[in-house]
């Protein structure tokens, strides 16, 4: 399986996607990133799965790609209040979307090097595993989602996939965690126009799509206010307004 640090974002109220979509490599890059992050983890990818999950044994790792991880999960741990922070401001007049309180990632799919490299800065193994939650989310860092509504499968892949379709549903789902506890999730609404960090291994990464914005991992390096963060989300979601409108201006003066 390859990468699956996810970010599970792709879709508004009304079911649409972005416009575009690439095929997957072979190994983790940007552009399979870039497929999960526009497509809401629902493209297919192969993989292979695996029960035994990854501790840290004290080998050396790649520093540098170590150091991204810490400053994704920081950025993460930033980002995610501020989110709910916008979605507090209820706009009225803004097309809206689902969103859940928290981030996952997987390092199903790294090299055994890489999957202790995640272990070691966010103790993340093969399973979905929360990097940063919001003070509403009932999830906490470090949990582990086994089972997705009645859903289960050793993949990472399917279980974002199920976790997207349920929240784009915009209705409280159960997961269930490796410890075995029942944990209900309600997804909530906040104006269209996701705002994600670029992932470890591309930490230079932007891309700014009229669904999603991907900002670059050296915003961590200056430590943004919490306020600072907050105009970040809200110019992610401007650039989908903007976007938006002449989508659908080009579209009806198409027809």
């Amino acid at each position: 399986m390859r990468d699956t640090t996810t970010r599970l974002a792709g879709r508004d109220r009304a079911g649409r996607r972005p416009g575009r979509s690439v095929q997957a490599p072979l190994r983790p890059a940007w552009s399979w990133w870039l497929q999960l992050l526009l497509l809401a983890l629902l493209g297919p990818l192969a993989g292979c799965a695996t029960t035994e999950f990854t501790q840290d044994d004290g080998r050396p790792v790649n520093e540098a790609l170590l150091a991204d991880m810490r400053r994704h999960g920081e950025a993460e741990a930033r980002l995610r209040p501020t989110i709910e922070r916008a979605a507090a401001l209820q706009d009225a007049e803004c097309e809206a979307q689902w969103e859940l309180p928290f981030t996952l990632a997987s390092s199903q799919g790294w090299s055994a090097d890489d999957r202790v490299a995640w272990k070691r800065a966010l103790d993340v193994d093969e399973r979905l595993t929360v990097i940063a939650a919001g003070p509403r989310s009932p999830l906490k860092l470090g949990d582990r989602i086994v089972q997705v509504g009645a859903h289960d499968s050793p993949y990472a892949e399917p279980m974002t996939e199920w976790l997207a379709e349920y929240r784009d549903k915009g209705k409280p789902f159960n997961v269930t965690l490796a410890d075995g506890r029942k944990v209900l999730l309600t997804p909530f609404s906040l104006c269209r126009g996701y705002t994600r960090m670029a992932p470890p291994h591309e930490p230079a990464v932007q891309d700014y799509h009229w669904l999603m914005s991907v900002h670059p991992l050296e915003l961590v390096d200056v430590q943004p206010t919490a306020d600072e963060y907050l105009w970040m989300v809200l110019w992610s979601q401007g650039v989908s307004e903007e976007g938006g409108f002449r989508m659908k201006s080009l579209h009806y003066a198409t027809q």
